[in-house]
């Protein structure tokens, strides 16, 4: 009832990407039930994460199911964090094929790769086979502004950005961003969001919201973007942090 209430919300508020996995508990359940009244206004996005022909089919085939759907807007090719995964996702059995097979026939519209791993995502983008990519960016990690949002900006493709509040890290409330985010609960998560889609290559941020009043404080926070001031500011706050905390999944 909680999710129901949260996805709702959501949707009436404006919301229209919602992200999942059918590894993520019975999240795939809960937006079915929740949003399948107005599927065709909403991008929906999961993803597969065996890179068998089968195995794919199978995850595929479970998440139209969950999901309450015939098609899925966003279709990523999960866990592809080294060259030898990518390599199998790419064969001429793997995981990709199964996805454009599908693409072909109207239940996959657009297929995109999630990673943390920098070299791999470089190579993967270079394929030219995905549309899309989900990957780590935040103000304390801004390693994807090296290249990989470079060529997503150059080559019309979408940025899903993931961990925008690093994980956890930036969800303290501080008074050091009060300023930039107009006084809202949570000024550090907020500012994070906001800097993360001041990125002219980002599309969409991707934080994990289970509660109304976090629901609320993202959509204050992502109605304008940082300048170029705001952004230099906040990362002298948080400069101090470091890269050392981990924020990637594994």
């Amino acid at each position: 009832e909680q999710a129901e209430k949260v996805l709702r919300r959501a949707f009436e508020k404006g919301v229209n990407f919602v992200d999942t996995h059918r590894r993520y508990g019975d999240s795939e359940i809960k937006i079915g039930n929740a949003l399948s009244g107005v599927r065709e206004q909403i991008y929906l996005a999961t993803k597969i994460a065996d890179h068998t022909r089968a195995g794919a089919k199978k995850s595929l085939r479970e998440s139209l199911k969950r999901l309450k759907t015939k098609y899925i807007d966003l279709l990523f090719i999960k866990n592809l964090d080294s060259d030898e995964v990518l390599g199998q996702a790419l064969s001429r059995n793997g995981s990709l094929k199964v996805a454009r097979k599908a693409q072909k026939a109207g239940v996959v519209r657009h297929i995109g790769m999630p990673s943390h791993n920098e070299k791999t995502t470089y190579k993967a983008l270079r394929s030219g086979e995905f549309e899309a990519v989900m990957y780590p960016y935040n103000i304390v990690n801004l390693s994807a502004e090296r290249r990989i949002l470079r060529y997503c900006g150059n080559h019309n493709i979408g940025f899903v950005c993931m961990k925008p509040v690093a994980g956890g890290l930036l969800t303290v409330p501080s008074k050091v961003f009060a300023k930039m985010t107009k006084g809202k609960a949570n000024t550090t998560a907020a500012a994070a969001m906001r800097f993360c889609l001041s990125h002219p290559s980002v599309s969409t941020v991707i934080p994990g919201l289970d509660k109304i009043k976090y629901l609320n404080e993202a959509l204050a926070a992502v109605k304008e973007p940082m300048t170029q001031r705001e952004r230099e500011l906040a990362q002298q706050k948080v400069a101090k942090l470091g890269e050392g905390f981990c924020r990637n999944c594994g």
